[in-house]
């Protein structure tokens, strides 16, 4: 039989509002980062003049929100496994992922037609 020595603390409860928080976040997070992907997408499939600076552009602020949000899901997931607050992360996540796609989408704005 196992017991708790002096050296040894409880594991901490889980709290449901924080996993649920995290999820919310990180799905908004997802949902977010397949916006930019598909305005990279829509950019590729209709290139302007000067295709290779708005791939750039456009891609390279994607790419960022990309790793950010498997960096962040990563993170998250770890200190929910450790039963610590995972929330902070996962809306640092949300936020990085957000601020990239909205400078990709402005970065877009000037290459697409009709969003310019």
């Amino acid at each position: 039989m196992l017991t708790a020595g002096p050296t040894t603390l409880p594991r901490a409860r889980l709290l449901v509002r924080d996993v649920v928080c995290s999820v919310v976040a990180l799905v908004l997070a997802g949902a977010v980062v397949a916006v930019g992907v598909t305005v990279a997408v829509l950019l590729a499939a209709h290139p302007p003049a000067s295709a290779t600076g708005a791939l750039v552009s456009v891609g390279g602020p994607v790419v960022v929100a990309i790793a950010a949000g498997f960096a962040g899901l990563a993170v998250t997931i770890v200190r929910i496994v450790d039963r610590r607050a995972s929330w902070p992360f996962a809306l640092a996540t949300f936020v990085v992922c957000a601020l990239a796609v909205g400078v990709a989408g402005y970065a877009a704005s000037g290459y697409l037609p009709g969003l310019g």
